[in-house]
């Protein structure tokens, strides 16, 4: 499933707001310090940047790309070695194990994070489990990579692929359960610091507005996600609250912004009517809005990104991206 937007890193002016004078993230980038600081108040303040920093090198490992499709696409291709070759008994002709460039990178940007200063309580945990997860993997993964490279399929009969393809299969959705785990916690954490920041801008100010709107946006994308899994409409009503908050935001937005031009309010509209439209839809008809159509031929699936709930869903988060992206270089 396509990721609903990168993750963003934080800039100093999120987590220090409790313990600086800041600017709240305006238009300058400027962050204000007191002019004295004592022992106490500057160990706060050191706590909280190598929390910043150890943040952001999970984003890094988040945000990784070392294959186009990540773990799910592996994930799908063993399950059709599965079903082919071990419930259906046909003849192995054709076999690989799991793109090893991934299976490194991501253990590789979870060690360097997980060694690093800074306690990110359930963050940390669930960093762990993950690259546990793929600790496991790695070795199974390895000796199925060495077998499929070499075709030694075809001396053997797929012997071994019958032997250990299974445990390859389980255990790499045990690394796919750990990945979501720590997404989770990232986007806790994420939405949790955007609020602090959010509750301590200036009422009615630019940062208020800009801020206002991302927190809005990445918490009516996690709505979504859950509306369009869930088996009735329970939540929308919430959801709906939350849009209509967001438009209020957007609209003091573009009466205070000091930009003309740009793509940033036409991004953020968007967004807003495809939220509104998957709310619209889901209340009309959940089944056949959530329903992947069917296909001429296996992997176009993937393709079309899935039923119609899920490709207004990536349209939309992928004006959220761009808002985002636009206030993190100043284009708006």
């Amino acid at each position: 499933m396509k990721i609903l937007y990168k993750w963003k890193k934080l800039a100093l002016c999120i987590l220090l707001a409790s313990t600086t004078t800041i600017t709240a993230c305006d238009d300058n980038k400027n962050t204000k310090t007191t002019t004295s600081e004592n022992d106490s108040q500057k160990q706060v303040r050191d706590k909280e940047q190598h929390q910043i920093v150890k943040y952001n090198a999970y984003i890094d490992v988040a945000n990784a790309e070392f294959i186009t499709d990540g773990f799910s696409g592996d994930f799908e291709k063993q399950m059709q070695f599965i079903n082919d070759n071990i419930e259906n008994k046909k003849p192995l002709k054709n076999y690989f194990a799991v793109n090893d460039n991934n299976i490194q990178g991501k253990k590789k940007g979870l060690e360097n994070a997980l060694k690093m200063e800074g306690n990110l309580a359930e963050l940390d945990v669930a960093a762990e489990k993950y690259l546990q997860a793929l600790n496991v993997l790695e070795p199974l993964n390895q000796e199925l990579s060495m077998y499929g490279n070499t075709k030694e399929y075809l001396s053997d009969g797929g012997k071994l692929f019958m032997e250990k393809e299974p445990a390859l299969f389980e255990q790499l959705k045990k690394v796919l359960l750990a990945e979501d785990e720590f997404k989770e916690q990232i986007q806790i954490l994420d939405e949790k610091n955007i609020k602090q920041t959010f509750d301590s801008a200036k009422k009615e100010s630019l940062s208020y507005y800009k801020i206002g709107v991302i927190y809005y946006g990445k918490l009516i994308s996690r709505e979504i996600k859950e509306a369009i899994s869930q088996a009735d409409n329970t939540g929308l009503a919430k959801l709906d609250e939350n849009i209509n908050l967001m438009n209020t935001l957007v609209k003091g937005y573009d009466k205070t912004k000091t930009v003309t031009g740009g793509t940033c309010l036409s991004s953020m509209t968007l967004f807003l009517a495809s939220a509104r439209t998957i709310s619209n839809e889901l209340k009309h008809d959940r089944t056949e809005y959530t329903t992947v159509p069917p296909v001429a031929f296996s992997g176009m699936a993937n393709m079309q990104g899935g039923s119609p709930a899920q490709q207004e869903a990536n349209t939309m988060n992928d004006n959220l991206s761009s808002v985002i992206d636009s206030f993190n270089t100043d284009g708006c």
